[in-house]
């Protein structure tokens, strides 16, 4: 029987300094699959938050099968990002959605 449970987010952090994301999965992805664009930060965990920015691609995502995704936001999600007064100033105002075609797992 093969595997039918789709990988589920973990955790995940990110430096507006540095760009950096690292999104961490429960069970390993395809690194050739995964879509940035499939992601939304915003200001609370709701499905109309009062804040959100929806990412328009990344920058050197990683290329390697795992647990991990590591990339870095294009400088213009960045700037979207921090143009909101409430939005990624700290945990409680820095929330993920992913879309359904975010990564895919190894199958």
């Amino acid at each position: 029987v093969g595997d039918v449970t789709q990988p589920s987010l973990v955790s995940w952090t990110m430096d507006l300094t540095t760009r950096k994301v690292t999104l961490s999965f429960s069970e390993r992805v395809r690194a050739s699959t995964f879509d940035a664009t499939q992601l939304t930060v915003q200001s609370e965990a709701s499905t109309a938050p009062s804040s959100a920015v929806k990412l328009t691609g990344s920058v050197n995502a990683s290329s390697f099968n795992g647990l991990t995704i590591d990339f870095l936001l294009t400088v213009s999600d960045k700037n979207s990002i921090k143009s909101f007064t409430d939005l990624a100033i700290n945990s409680s105002t820095t929330y993920l959605s992913l879309g359904t075609d975010a990564v895919q797992d190894m199958q």
